[in-house]
């Protein structure tokens, strides 16, 4: 199959009350039709950062 999505080497880093926050570091990934994806983390460490 071919990929949808293929990310490679990403990262994100923000800042939240002064202090940075990195969300992703070096993520590499390919998502295919028929997928199901989610994304986990606490509160506050980046998932809807944009």
């Amino acid at each position: 199959m071919n990929a949808v999505l293929e990310v490679r080497d990403l990262s994100k880093q923000f800042v939240k009350d002064d202090l940075g926050i990195i969300a992703l570091r070096e993520l590499s990934l390919e998502i295919e039709e028929g997928d199901f994806v989610t994304v986990l983390g606490r509160s506050g460490c980046g998932k809807s950062t944009s």
